[in-house]
């Protein structure tokens, strides 16, 4: 008896793993690079002057982005555990971006270039995983509020 599964609509895990002689992220490359200097710049320059949050964010309703210009402020600095208190993804944020930079650095090196890509219900579960992430994170953001309302 074979198994037919596929063909009557059900979706297959695939979680494709390549190498390739060219680098197919290159956007995630450029944006790790441009997201650490602007870190870094952070870090060294201090946060800035003007007011970067939106009108809902003054009635004490924030958003999953609140506080994460602080948390890469602080995550720029080496302050891990204010870089979370603030806005747990701005590390997550960081880890990805060094992530890449390693990639590309190898990548680079060996003319190898390692690509990764979600299928099926893979990339399935990976979307609900992390709108099921983002939500915890909003109800993080919501239970700070008084910590991000704070200048």
């Amino acid at each position: 008896m074979t198994d037919n599964r596929a063909g009557l609509g059900h979706r297959r895990p695939t979680i494709d793993l390549a190498v390739t002689d060219h680098d197919t992220h290159r956007g995630i490359t450029v944006t790790a690079v441009i997201g650490l200097a602007a870190t870094a710049a952070l870090a060294a320059a201090g946060l800035p002057a003007a007011n970067l949050h939106g009108p809902l964010h003054f009635l004490g309703i924030m958003d999953p982005l609140c506080g994460i210009t602080r948390g890469l402020f602080h995550a720029g600095r080496g302050q891990w555990s204010a870089a979370w208190r603030y806005n747990p993804a701005s590390l997550l944020l960081v880890g990805g971006a060094v992530a890449a930079l390693l990639r590309a650095a190898v990548g680079l090196g060996l003319r190898r270039w390692v690509s990764v890509a979600a299928g099926g219900r893979a990339r399935t579960v990976a979307m609900v995983v992390g709108f099921v992430l983002l939500v915890a994170l909003e109800v993080n953001q919501q239970a700070h509020a008084a910590l991000l309302v704070r200048r």
